[in-house]
């Protein structure tokens, strides 16, 4: 067959369409890449010309690729999907197109078989196609930075994420790692000068950890970690082994609302405290977090904007919540009237917008925290700027401290 796999366009290096991609071709399929911006997807003439076009969706971009495969439908032309949205909205994804693969589709799509899911394979076996994407991509091809999954899986259940759905669809899947003579074999095929590894949890094992050291030949690398796991003894293997960068996500600032809803058992003396040994350490650091959580203040909000302040981050990323049904937290809010939607208005971006059902002020207050809180983070009483511009609409301030940001 020929084929044509589409996803919504990211700088970092669409992994999972790429794997599909290589599985197809070893059935001897003839695949060609595709990735979109806009809102709406748009196609040339030549779309006649497949035999099957494939999209991979998350929840939040799933109504676009639902239109594009009514108008491919239109014309004749057999469609698939499948990736996270695919996953866990089956029966809905299912009225929109001819074939839904489920969980990891790298053996189900190959045999079109998407009556069952096949079990999840070895890991070492998830190698994406590189040479036939980067002849379709030059901007993947040579940005200087690549990725790498060294795992697949995440041991936790945030109530904000689909993992626990996941182990619905594979109950007794567990976190695989790859051989790490794998992962350096794949990263010696890169043109690279920074690795970023993919992964949901990277070094959980130690054993594993302390062989990556070992081999590795110190190329620089990123990575996500979880920061309660880390000890000095880690650290020092991160450290030793290449690692210039961490990324760590804190989410919100009640240690409290973080175990119980969140599920995310941390302190925030535990958080403080290894941010400051990784940063101590030399490493860059980026944090993770969200505003607009349900039953969250903006009082919650600037005390977690005076934890990064503290921390003093390399960047202090922040999100607005979104409430995804089929998660736990997106029906928590359902059933405590926060939200009524059906992801269908979920935002695209976790920039841009909540979709909860808070006053107009509420909504105000998240959107503007959110344009300035990484700014902020960078000064030392951040969190006071930051109730000064969001509390008084100080635009005035937030133009100062711009200029003064800008110009250090």
């Amino acid at each position: 067959m020929k084929i044509l796999l589409i996803q919504k366009f990211s700088i970092i290096e669409p992994l999972g369409l790429m794997v599909i991609g290589k599985a197809m071709k070893d059935k001897g399929h003839e695949v060609h890449y595709s990735l979109y911006k806009e809102k709406h997807i748009f196609f040339s003439a030549n779309i006649l010309s497949y035999d099957l076009v494939g999209f991979s969706t998350y929840t939040g971009n799933h109504i676009e690729v639902y239109e594009a495969c009514q108008t491919l439908k239109n014309l004749g032309v057999t469609t698939a999907i499948g990736g996270p949205h695919a996953s866990f909205f089956y029966n809905e994804c299912k009225k929109r197109t001819d074939y839904v693969f489920r969980g990891e589709a790298v053996l189900s799509f190959p045999n079109m078989d998407d009556k069952k899911i096949y079990p999840a394979v070895e890991p070492d076996f998830l190698l994406p196609d590189r040479e036939g994407f980067y002849k379709f991509s030059s901007v993947h091809r040579d940005n200087p930075i690549k990725n790498i999954m060294t795992s697949f899986g995440c041991p936790f259940s945030c109530t904000y994420c689909y993992n626990s759905l996941y182990k619905e669809i594979y109950p007794n899947l567990k976190v695989r790692l790859r051989t790490v003579d794998s992962v350096i074999e794949e990263a010696n095929k890169l043109d690279a000068k920074l690795i970023y590894f993919q992964d949901d949890f990277f070094g959980f094992n130690k054993k594993w950890m302390e062989e990556f050291n070992d081999k590795w030949n110190k190329r620089p690398y990123h990575a996500q970690m979880r920061i309660e796991t880390l000890n000095n003894e880690k650290i020092d293997l991160l450290v030793e082994s290449g690692c210039v960068g961490a990324t760590i996500a804190i989410e919100t600032y009640d240690e409290e609302y973080r175990a119980t809803v969140l599920k995310r058992k941390m302190k925030n003396k535990t958080i403080v405290d290894n941010c400051k040994r990784l940063m101590s350490a030399g490493l860059e650091l980026r944090t993770e977090q969200m505003l607009g959580l349900p039953n969250t203040t903006l009082e919650d909000e600037l005390n977690l904007l005076r934890l990064n302040c503290e921390i003093r981050p390399t960047i202090a990323w922040t999100s607005i919540f979104q409430p995804y049904r089929g998660t736990e937290l997106g029906e928590y809010c359902v059933t405590n009237g926060l939200y009524e939607g059906n992801n269908e208005d979920v935002a695209e971006s976790f920039f841009k917008t909540t979709v909860l059902n808070y006053p107009d002020e509420r909504k105000r207050e998240i959107v503007e925290l959110q344009k300035i809180f990484a700014m902020c983070s960078h000064l030392p009483n951040g969190w006071e700027y930051a109730e000064q511009i969001v509390k008084h609409n100080n635009n005035d301030l937030k133009g100062h401290l711009y200029s003064v940001l800008y110009k250090t």
